[in-house]
């Protein structure tokens, strides 16, 4: 699949790191099968199910694949590409892949039970689990037409936030987290950090406050 260059969270870079050139250097020196065709197949993935998604910064997940051994690199892989469609596609329709990528879920799921979950990465298959199992609950939620998280109309998105997530008030929101080191994974470098120990979720709720983006009412 052909994509245009999305934009990144690094830090003085304005777009993600193309595929090609992530892969050819965590192959380098090729001691394994090369992690290229598993990280093609996610960015095609994030790509397709959601279509209007602004950050896709690979270099952490990347770094993450080649570190594992073949068969569970492959699960991985297929993991992710399941959970995109899961979260992406109908009936959970939501917009962007960053709080997976960048790790908000994650870090929400660890602080519920860091003594078990803590040394769980953000691209691990224990976490991946949970997600499925998630989508599950929440399609099963959706059937219901549950008051939190009913039916939406096919062609629009999910937001259970208080907050806009317009794609320019999502850029926006998103790079005032980056420069003030508050986003939860470094997913834009392949040594980036992955941290849960503060509250990032309702800190990205006061800094939408701050640039105005908050809502009165919380939509399906």
């Amino acid at each position: 699949m052909t994509r245009s260059p999305e934009a990144s969270l690094a830090p003085g870079r304005t777009h993600a790191r193309s595929v090609a050139d992530l892969a050819r250097d965590l192959d380098e020196g090729g001691a394994r099968p090369p992690v290229g065709p598993h990280l093609e197949r996610i960015a095609d993935a994030f790509t397709r199910d959601f279509p209007e998604n602004v950050f896709l910064d690979l270099d952490l997940l990347g770094a993450t694949l080649a570190r594992m051994e073949d068969a569970e690199r492959a699960e991985v892989a297929l993991s992710i590409v399941r959970v995109s469609a899961e979260f992406g596609g109908a009936p959970i329709q939501f917009r962007y892949a960053h709080d997976f990528l960048y790790g908000f879920d994650w870090c929400r799921w660890v602080a519920r039970d860091p003594g078990t979950r803590a040394a769980v990465g953000p691209f691990d298959l224990p976490f991946l689990r949970y997600l499925s199992d998630r989508a599950r609950e929440l399609c099963a939620l959706i059937a219901e037409d549950d008051a939190k998280s009913g039916h939406v109309p096919r062609g629009t998105y999910r937001n259970p936030f208080a907050f806009s997530r317009s794609p320019e008030d999502e850029a926006r929101l998103h790079r005032a987290l980056a420069e003030r080191d508050l986003v939860p994974v470094e997913a834009w470098s392949t040594a980036g950090r992955a941290r849960w120990e503060r509250p990032y979720a309702e800190l990205r709720e006061e800094v939408a406050r701050e640039l105005g983006l908050s809502r009165h009412v919380v939509p399906r």
